[in-house]
């Protein structure tokens, strides 16, 4: 890194995700720049009838299929946590889902959130907190649902490549067999189209895959947030409520010696283990220094029975 400093003490320092964005950015123009290169040759030849298996129809379905992937892949980065999820591994040191980068109405805390005027919501694994429990439920949600939804969108974009490259040679390779075949004329049409167009048709739909299947994982996601996120506030809640609880049962005085049967009472108890009589001191008497104790939260039967359970 360069580290010399700007105007004004400002400094011109330039950190990693910085160069990694520029990379990205500088990958993606290049890749649009190359695309567009290639189907500008691949019309010109076209349009001279010299490319085997494509026509003006294949090219412009190529294209179209080629939106659809652009409009799928672009986001792919935001969700591709969700890869390492399918394997079991919980990134709770780093990683997160997200649709949005702002939320107007947000529920929730800085870190996980959910817009529901615009759908857009965040799942972070970061969370110190809760990142564990959070991935967990991500996790949970894709196990409910069909495996298919949570295909890598590079795998359509990577199948849809294939389909684009045999188009040179699918048509030659597999029209010469029905060729030799007993049929009609207009069987033999049809055969002849759905062969010359079948490449480009399943790209199409590829394409299609990874488009539509991104916004319903979108969808999926946006409802795990909605649980995360109540789960998260519940959570805040019972810790505001057990800090009051603390903070009001440390007030109370309880007897050392039960004032019923006077059976000596250990520092932690509430109640009289021989004949059950309360120990709460209700009015304080002078005098009664030594006879008296405070039960901090962290004393009570009821926080160790919780801890043990935990």
């Amino acid at each position: 890194h360069y580290h010399g400093g700007g105007y004004f003490g400002r400094s011109n320092h330039r950190n990693d995700d910085d160069l990694g964005e520029d990379l990205i950015k500088y990958f993606k123009f290049s890749l649009i720049v190359i695309v567009v290169l290639v189907f500008g040759l691949l019309f010109t030849l076209v349009s001279e009838g010299e490319v085997s298996g494509f026509d003006f129809t294949t090219l412009f379905i190529f294209t179209i299929s080629g939106v659809f992937f652009f409009f799928g892949m672009r986001d792919s980065y935001r969700l591709s946590v969700i890869k390492e999820l399918k394997k079991g591994y919980l990134p709770t040191v780093y990683g997160c889902v997200w649709k949005g980068d702002y939320a107007f109405k947000r529920v929730g805390d800085t870190k996980s959130w959910y817009d529901a005027a615009d759908k857009n919501y965040r799942i972070a694994f970061y969370d110190n907190e809760y990142g564990v429990e959070n991935a967990k439920k991500v996790k949970e949600t894709i196990d409910r649902t069909p495996k298919i939804v949570w295909v890598n969108p590079g795998k359509w974009l990577f199948f849809g490549i294939i389909c684009f490259i045999s188009s040179f040679l699918f048509y030659e390779l597999v029209i010469p067999v029905f060729e030799e075949a007993v049929m009609t004329d207009q069987a033999f049409a049809f055969i002849d189209d759905f062969v010359f167009y079948f490449p480009a048709g399943l790209c199409l739909l590829f394409s299609l895959a990874c488009f539509f299947l991104t916004m319903v994982k979108d969808k999926l996601l946006y409802k795990c947030a909605e649980r995360v996120v109540a789960d998260n506030l519940a959570a805040e809640e019972r810790k505001q409520t057990e800090s009051m609880i603390e903070s009001k049962l440390s007030e109370k005085w309880f007897y050392n010696n039960c004032p019923n049967c006077g059976a000596a009472a250990p520092h932690a108890l509430q109640s009289c283990t021989c004949c059950g009589a309360s120990l709460e001191v209700k009015s304080f008497d002078a005098g009664m220094t030594g006879s008296v104790h405070r039960i901090s939260h962290s004393d009570s039967p009821v926080k160790k029975e919780n801890n043990r359970e935990e």
